[in-house]
Formats: structure tokens, C-alpha cells, sequence
């Protein structure tokens, strides 16, 4: 696992932009192969879920028990020869559920405290990688998470009153979709069989281009 650590573009900072915190791994038993890792908003008792498959929940397993992952540590290490250093790191999300990182980098000399905050000195640049290898990158060196507050809206779950985190249908991966889908129906829930298909067709126009 090697990311292109060459800063792709810079900008203004999406704002305004709110800290989250990893709060954990889950298991899915209902669906195959679904796992989450959780965040929640650093001030509130908020979650905010993405799916990941097994592999990468091995992967941040292994993180955040603080075993040490050399390609991500050969990583920090080609970043910090190109000059520059890991300041935080921005969770986004597309219309389809496709999760995604962007590393916020600042010159090796910079100050990264409130890096994230408007009134900065020093604008970012920023690296967009996939959103496993962004969050275990960032797991291990140790910066800060955040998302956006149109994003947070999106992701943010649902609690249940026996305490579990009831996962946005937008939130789920398309091959999940097709499987809660085959297990509604299966249950006779064809009021939930609907929504799902609802939201499976809302994302294949999202997907067609303008006319």
C-alpha cells in the first residue's frame, strides 16, 4: 500500500469544518462481509459510520492497536523528504457512498496547531487518496480527523434506544444495497425492499451525465 504522496492541488479550505474522533471497529452480522469503522463529533454524541470491507478492517484493527505499519511509516518518510508534513486530514463522501481522504500537507517548518482553522497562516495543500489508506495514514502519525458540516449531516447515524447505531441508507455501499435488498424481501420487509431500491435508483441518475 502505497499512496502518491505529491500534493495534487491547493485551495481554500472547505469550510466551515467540524472535528471528529474514531471511536471504533464494528462487525456487521446481519450483512456479509460489512464492517464500519466510527467516528463521532468531538463535542457531541453523534456517530458518524463508514463501511469498509475486512481487509481494511484489519488493516485499522492493527493501527489503532498502535502496531506500527512499515508502508505507512515508509510513506510518512517519503512525505517528510518531499518537504512536507501531515497536518490533518478531511473525510468526504460522493453520491454514490464512495468514502475518500484528503491529507491536508503544510511545508516541513510550518506551525500545524489550528492548521485546519480559516484564519491559518499558511494555506494547505492536499492529497486525495482512498479513504482507508487516508485514515490509517493519519491513525498513525497521529493528526487530528474532520468533516465538513454538509458532510457530518450526511454520514451522521441514528442511535436506537438499546444503544446501537442505526447506519443512513445513503451511507451503504452499493453491493450491501443489493444485498439488504435480497434480505427484506426474503423477510416479507417490502416497505424497507422499496427504500433501498428508491435509493439505488437515486444514485444511478446522480450517475447519468447532463444533457
Amino acid at each position: 500500500m502505497f499512496m502518491n504522496l505529491k500534493p495534487t492541488h491547493q485551495g481554500n479550505r472547505p469550510h466551515p469544518l467540524l472535528p471528529i474522533i474514531p471511536v471504533g471497529l464494528t462487525k456487521n452480522t446481519t450483512l456479509h462481509g460489512a464492517c464500519m469503522i466510527i467516528f463521532k463529533l468531538l463535542d457531541e454524541e453523534r456517530h458518524l459510520p463508514f463501511f469498509i470491507d475486512r481487509k481494511a478492517y484489519a488493516l485499522l484493527e492493527a493501527v489503532m492497536s498502535d502496531d506500527e505499519n512499515t508502508q505507512l511509516a515508509l510513506s510518512q518518510t517519503i512525505l517528510e523528504g518531499l518537504g512536507y508534513k501531515l497536518a490533518y486530514v478531511c473525510i468526504s463522501q460522493s453520491e454514490a457512498a464512495v468514502s475518500e481522504t484528503h491529507l491536508a500537507v503544510l511545508p516541513a517548518d510550518a506551525e500545524t496547531e489550528n492548521a485546519a482553522d480559516a484564519t491559518a497562516d499558511v494555506e494547505p495543500q492536499y492529497i486525495s487518496c482512498p479513504f482507508v489508506e487516508g485514515v490509517a495514514f493519519a491513525l498513525q502519525v497521529g493528526v487530528p480527523f474532520y468533516v465538513t458540516i454538509g458532510d457530518a449531516l450526511q454520514f451522521v447515524a441514528g442511535e436506537s434506544s438499546d444503544g446501537r447505531v442505526a447506519v443512513p441508507i445513503r451511507n451503504m455501499p452499493e453491493e450491501l444495497l443489493q444485498e439488504a435488498i435480497g434480505q427484506a424481501v426474503a423477510g416479507d420487509n417490502f416497505e424497507l425492499a422499496s427504500a433501498l431500491r428508491d435509493e439505488l435508483r437515486r444514485r444511478a441518475s446522480t450517475d447519468k451525465p447532463a444533457k
